[in-house]
């Protein structure tokens, strides 16, 4: 049954309202503003017939409500919250479809408001419906415009909507207010970390992303709407033909700005200040032709005719009149006039908008515009701005390319001969260095900014100290931190100190490999009540000795200091569990510790929880069944891996280690295929291929299994052998190992220097050594892959934990995983293993093991053919299983042999053609 509020003629549908709530799951939430706050102008109070208005008919909704018990206006995430009153959701729709509201600011302060940003993203929204209904032919839209009375209310309404968003001190006043709210959300997320702070900080997050959204649609359909016609007069034209004034829209931006500073939006920081460079250069044209007018007119009123009686009798008459009321409106309409123009502070907050995220490329090139700005003239710089802007991208260099380009930014550019030495620049700075892993010098370039900073009469911060720390941990050398850590207490005191400082004396021990002391030193800051955050248990958790100590870390986190667990954190956890490798209960830990992940990811983002049906959470949570193993757990595991990549590296390396076969107890196979199933789905990222297993090969073929050291150089190593081979088999455990840094390097990249290295495009992308020689590697073998994928072998990862028992029989550890391809190269040449496809043993092929490595790789198939075939049939086991399993093994060996392309170029095995085979249409391979 519908609800129906009948008002001048038209319908007000409550059911459809709360339709329309549901469906777009709004949550509202009653703002709580300071009782300290000064209005700007009594425009706020609100009128008492308005009020009275209101007040009955939000009665008369609640009145049928009661009376229809059946209809249920509950809202998403406002449990407790009544629906119906003049604080409800309701209310406050009834005030914006109606205009019953004077101001933003009287809307954005009555009861039922809620975030002040979304206050203005549906007065936008409002806007655009009713032009859109206006302009439209009557019947199209959300409500159909029946009369003339009809029209005019609507007009009014978009009345008092349009004057509203015009004025832009109370557009100012919403937009402080906002911020206000989102640094108190970010400060308490930072310093607590607990649940409820995450929440308000995403839900915060969540206001600004609908504003920005709002804004750019507004963008998109303005120029459609200004080309609609309307035949109700002129001024109606004109109203329908309302934009948001520029003066509003650069307001909104600058306020986005500071809200990007604080969350590292930094592609939103980038379109809000491209829209203020904008309209500040429209803004700025504009004016120069209005004064060109302005002059052009006044040299022809100076040759018009006229007393001076009547420019005496005029200025009487202005100075009779004159008020002081009138000085302050007329102060506050050319305020509301006044476009504040592209700015200094504008591009600063730009570029700090990718530190949180180290986007330095976006940030330079942001540094860059700043200083041809100052240089055309657009605003003036002083020598504090460009010491801002500096510490501004030194923030955001991430990496050791990163920070060689800042060194010769500092070194070359002419920013560098204005900026005084300031304790901020160089504690950017050397925070900088800190993060140059890769760069040897990176301890003496901090040690020589603080020494610069020493003699020249300043003091260290706190956070100085924190990045000495920092750069300490970086270079491994934890005595010299604890020193800085010393001095930092004697400098600043105790109570002085940031978390920060914690965070990094902690990690300094962790890089150290000293994870006893790490996790003393934990003990003690948690027992004097020192201010730690969740990156200080990360770093404790990340040197963890066993997975008990892990467990004790964890507990401490959650029980002293109530800061709730993240995927990171249960990565740490995992790895931990992974290290011990027990076996049975290993995994039903790591899975316990994934179906936690998963938990905390849907507590901390309820946006991903969105995608969930409401009904499976609450089987899940009534019937105590897991989410790793419901139908959306793939999603739900998709965006762990996109916003975790860490989580999907420690699960992988983890269950690399485990010593399990699934198929000998069925039982355990529930269990471990969702860990299966989010490792492989990081690995198929890797290659872009899902494993794949031949059908059929020739008798007698070469195979060929590659370490990881061949597919660090394949186009080297293996390609002057590919015709020789038939198949190429690709173990799981080689492409772990060629990410984890197996192999030699290429082309030399090391050989020079960070700051020499800054001609290589790579090497510049990349941001380091380490990452350039990784995507060197990937690429390559992302074109083998791509020409020879039809006769590829590509492992998957339940193939080789199937074989993980074998590894102990050839002395071979599980944990060795460069040298597990060997274990996979012997098995696959024998019959009498289970677990492992017989194609190759059957059809009598070659199995060669394909490595430049031979004490890790090579040995263990040489070593044991010597072992036992050169010892004959004149040792006899006593027991014939072993007697049967030495044949089987001997047998393998005999098809099975060891190739280093290194230093037998010119070794042959039996071929056939691999180009014969890709041709062949008998040939198939089947995906798994």
């Amino acid at each position: 049954m519908t609800l129906t509020l009948l008002r001048r003629g038209k319908s007000f549908d409550v059911t459809a309202t709360k339709a329309f709530l549901l469906s777009r799951k709004h949550r509202y939430f009653p703002a709580v503003f300071d009782q300290s706050l000064e209005p700007l102008s009594s425009s706020h109070k609100q009128p008492k017939n308005v009020t009275r208005d209101v007040a009955s008919s939000i009665k008369e909704t609640t009145r049928i409500a009661e009376n229809k018990s059946s209809l249920n206006y509950g809202v998403p995430g406002e449990r407790g919250r009544s629906t119906t009153g003049i604080t409800s959701p309701l209310a406050y729709l009834y005030r914006v479809q109606h205009g019953h509201f004077e101001s933003l600011v009287a809307l954005m302060s009555a009861p039922c408001a809620p975030h002040p940003l979304r206050v203005l993203a549906d007065l936008l929204d409002e806007a655009g419906r009713l032009k859109s209904q206006l302009a439209e032919n009557p019947g199209e839209g959300g409500y159909v415009v029946q009369s003339c009375e009809d029209q005019n209310d609507a007009l009014k309404v978009l009345d008092r909507v349009t004057r509203s968003l015009s004025d832009v001190l109370d557009v100012r006043a919403v937009l402080r207010r906002a911020i206000g709210m989102l640094k108190d959300a970010t400060e308490a997320a930072s310093a607590l970390g607990d649940v409820f702070s995450e929440r308000e900080l995403q839900r915060e997050l969540r206001e600004v992303e609908m504003l920005a959204q709002r804004l750019r649609h507004w963008s998109a359909t303005t120029e459609e709407q200004h080309n609609s016609l309307y035949t109700c007069g002129e001024n109606n034209g004109n109203l329908l033909k309302w934009t948001l004034p520029d003066v509003v829209t650069v307001e909104i931006r600058r306020a986005l700005l500071v809200v990007c500073g604080l969350t590292g939006a930094y592609a939103l920081a980038v379109e809000c200040l491209e829209e203020i460079i904008a309209l500040s250069d429209l803004n700025s044209h504009i004016e120069k032709k209005l004064n060109r007018q302005v002059i052009r007119e006044g040299g022809w009123e100076r040759k018009a005719k006229g007393t001076s009686h009547q420019r005496v009798h005029k200025a009487v008459v202005e100075e009779t009149t004159f008020a002081l009321d009138n000085v302050v409106e007329s102060v506050e309409g050319e305020l509301r006039q006044h476009l504040i123009a592209v700015s200094a502070e504008d591009h600063i907050m730009a570029i700090t908008s990718c530190a949180q995220t180290r986007k330095f490329d976006i940030a330079h090139s942001l540094f860059q515009r700043f200083m041809q700005h100052a240089e055309c003239g657009t605003f003036v710089i002083t020598a504090d701005d460009v010491t801002a802007a500096l510490v501004a991208l030194a923030r955001c260099s991430g990496n050791t390319a990163d920070f060689a380009m800042t060194q010769e930014l500092l070194v070359k550019s002419e920013a560098a001969r204005v900026v005084p030495v300031s304790v901020d620049l160089y504690t950017a700075l050397i925070e900088a260095a800190g993060r140059a892993s890769e760069n040897p010098r990176r301890l003496e370039v901090a040690l020589a900014l603080y020494r610069q900073l020493r003699d020249g009469g300043f003091d260290p911060t706190p956070d100085t100290y924190a990045a000495l720390i920092a750069c300490c941990a970086s270079a491994q050398e934890p005595t010299m931190g604890f020193g800085f850590y010393h001095e930092a207490r004697q400098q600043c005191g105790v109570g002085g100190l940031t978390p920060a400082v914690y965070t990094n004396l902690l990690l300094a021990y962790a890089r150290a490999g000293y994870g006893s002391d790490a996790r003393t030193t934990l003990e003690v800051l948690v027992e004097a009540g020192a201010p730690l955050t969740r990156s200080a248990f990360h770093a404790v958790l990340a040197c963890a000795v066993t997975h008990r100590d892990a467990q004790e870390v964890l507990q401490l986190m959650q029980s002293k200091y109530n800061i709730a667990p993240t995927p990171q954190t249960y990565a740490y956890l995992i790895a931990a569990a992974g290290a011990e490798s027990v076996g049975v209960s290993t995994v039903l830990s790591i899975f316990d510790w994934q179906e936690m992940a998963i938990k905390s990811l849907l507590e901390r983002y309820p946006c991903v929880g969105n995608t969930v049906p409401q009904t499976l959470l609450e089987k899940c949570n009534t019937q105590r069944t897991a989410l790793s193993t419901s139908e959306v757990a793939p999603e739900l595991e998709k965006e762990v891996l996109s916003l975790y990549p860490a989580y999907g590296e420690a699960l992988e390396l983890a269950l690399l280690q485990l010593r399990v076969d699934p198929r000998v107890d069925p039982r355990l196979e529930p269990y471990i295929r969702p860990l299966l199933r989010v490792a492989q789905r990081r690995m198929n990222s890797f290659t872009t291929m899902a494993p794949q297993a031949p059908t059929f090969v020739p008798k007698g073929a070469a195979i060929a299994v590659l370490a990881a050291d061949v597919l660090a150089n394949i186009e080297e190593y293996f390609l002057p052998f590919v015709s020789f081979y038939s198949a190429v088999v690709i173990p799981y455990s080689s492409l772990v190992a060629l990410q984890r840094g197996g192999g030699r390097r290429v082309n030399a990249a090391a050989a020079a220097t960070p700051v020499r290295l800054l001609s290589d495009p790579l090497y510049c992308e990349c941001g380091g050594e380490k990452r350039q020689i990784q995507q060197a590697r990937r690429a390559a073998l992302l074109r083998f892959l791509q020409k020879y994928q039809d006769v590829i072998h590509l492992v998957s990862l339940a193939e080789e934990l199937a074989l993980s028992r074998d590894c102990d029989r050839y002395g071979i550890g599980v944990k060795r995983t460069f040298t597990r391809c060997a274990a996979l190269a012997l098995n696959l040449a024998r019959k009498d293993i289970q677990n492992v496809t017989k194609i190759y043993a059957e059809q009598e092929c070659q199995i060669v093991l394909v490595s430049t490595n031979f004490e890790k790789c090579g040995r263990f198939v040489v070593d044991v053919k010597k072992e036992l075939l050169q010892r004959g049939d004149a040792d006899q086991s006593p027991k014939k299983g072993t007697r049967d399993s030495l044949q089987g093994l001997k047998a393998g060996l005999r098809r099975v042999s060891y190739h280093n392309p290194r230093t037998s170029p010119d070794w042959r095995p039996p071929v056939v053609s691999v180009k014969s085979l890709v041709t062949d249409p008998a040939l198939s391979m089947s995906r798994v």
